[in-house]
């Protein structure tokens, strides 16, 4: 009976042995997925308040500039005198004083026959504007050569009938290059470490900086390529243009070129603009996978001397079992 007892001993202590070894391997390596589960479910939280966060912020500067810009342009009409419109010389110098104190590239002013009146001369491509001179009624903002190089921005305010040479002024217009506009906010598509980036759209799509996506979309238009990108659960690309379409804010998770991104967005006042903020969510999965694996890989290395401390404490017992079972047979045969 004492050598069974023995022999069983053994046996338990091998098995439960074995089995810690396992549990203790695995339950690593288990441990590790889940917490790095957990930190990238974490990090997704916070990178969407954090978008949330600096979208909003970065509207109100956007809306900020554009509304002083206005403003600018109301000051440098309240400063026209009757003797500004006493000739086209004492116009255009006038003209030349607002651009050079503004910083415009164009200062221009509009009549009731289309004709568009710059401190360099007279145009006739007031096709070629957004506004209507003949029933604007509060400022509009618009962009000038939208969807090729050289885009133009170009804001446009109502005046009370101005007389000038036989006829009237009806509109006065700012223009200016929209990389200087965006200069002046000090706007960045995107950050050193390439995870987050900046952008403005139109409602329809277009870019107002050129780059789309951070720069890694083939297409030209944020929504014409978000239509060929692949959609997490509960987002879809109908609910993103319909959002953009009625100027309202949100999010989107979508994979498009096997890169996993969030796209936040929210609507600039008094324009038909979207300002987005893109996080690159496979970016920081990687930074945190390498992380995790390091943890686990530490943690596998301190369960491996675990386990070799218990195979030895274990290699003991059972030698001592052995030679106790051996003393036993010779005491009792």
């Amino acid at each position: 009976m004492g050598k069974r007892n023995v022999k069983d001993t053994i046996k338990f202590t091998i098995t439960g042995g074995t089995l810690f070894a396992i549990i203790m391997v695995f339950g690593t390596l288990w441990a590790g997925r889940k917490a790095s589960t957990d930190s990238l479910y974490a990090v997704r939280k916070v990178s969407l308040l954090f978008m949330e966060e600096m979208t909003a912020r970065r509207e109100q500067v956007v809306a900020s500039t554009l509304s002083d810009y206005i403003k600018d342009l109301d000051v440098a009409i309240g400063l026209i005198s009757k003797e500004n419109l006493a000739s086209q010389e004492s116009l255009q110098s006038y003209q030349t004083r607002m651009k050079q104190l503004y910083g415009l590239e164009k200062f221009a002013f509009v009549d009731e026959t289309g004709i568009i009146h710059t401190s360099r001369g007279t145009r006739t491509d007031i096709e070629s504007y957004a506004f209507d001179y003949m029933t604007i009624s509060g400022p509009e903002i618009s962009i000038r050569n939208l969807g090729r190089e050289g885009k133009k921005i170009v804001i446009a305010v109502p005046v009370d009938r101005l007389p000038y040479e036989g006829t009237h002024l009806l509109v006065c217009f700012m223009e200016m290059d929209m990389k200087t506009m965006l200069e002046s906010i000090s706007f960045e598509s995107k950050d050193s470490n390439s995870t987050t980036f900046c952008n403005i759209y139109t409602k329809d799509g277009t870019a107002l900086t050129n780059i789309v996506l951070g720069g890694l979309a083939s297409e030209n238009n944020l929504l014409e390529a978000l239509s060929n990108a692949k959609y997490d659960e509960n987002y879809n690309y109908e609910a993103l243009v319909d959002d953009f379409e009625n100027g309202r804010r949100g999010e989107i998770s979508f994979e498009y070129n096997n890169i996993e991104e969030t796209l936040y967005y929210i609507p600039v006042d008094n324009t038909d603009w979207v300002l987005t903020y893109l996080i690159r969510e496979s970016v920081i999965s990687n930074q945190i996978g390498s992380i995790t694996w390091r943890i686990i890989r530490r943690s596998l290395l301190m369960s491996f001397f675990a386990v070799l401390i218990l195979v030895a404490v274990f290699a003991v017992m059972i030698r001592e079992m052995k030679k106790s079972r051996a003393q036993l047979s010779i005491c009792c045969p």
